[in-house]
């Protein structure tokens, strides 16, 4: 294979656990994400379902909201004028 390739550099490393393998940083590149950059990578990659529940939000406060106007408009007419 060296002649073939001879610029290949593979190196093999013996794992025991899953925990070996984490704890090595040359074989695992761990980094910190903000999470607002999470979320948007979250929501680039689940964009059907994520603007299916950003949309089922928005019907669901403007019913509540087209809701209550109704019952605070109709409660005038249900209490009686006293005579």
């Amino acid at each position: 294979m060296k002649e073939i390739y001879p610029k290949r550099n593979l190196k093999i490393y013996t794992v025991e656990d899953i925990e070996d393998l984490l704890n090595r940083r040359n074989l695992v590149s761990i980094i910190k994400q903000k999470p607002i950059k999470r979320a948007a990578k979250f929501a680039k990659e689940h964009l059907p379902s994520v603007s299916f529940a950003v949309l089922m939000t928005i019907f669901l406060l403007t019913y509540l909201q087209l809701t209550l106007m109704i019952i605070l408009l109709s409660l005038p007419l249900m209490v009686k004028m006293p005579t």
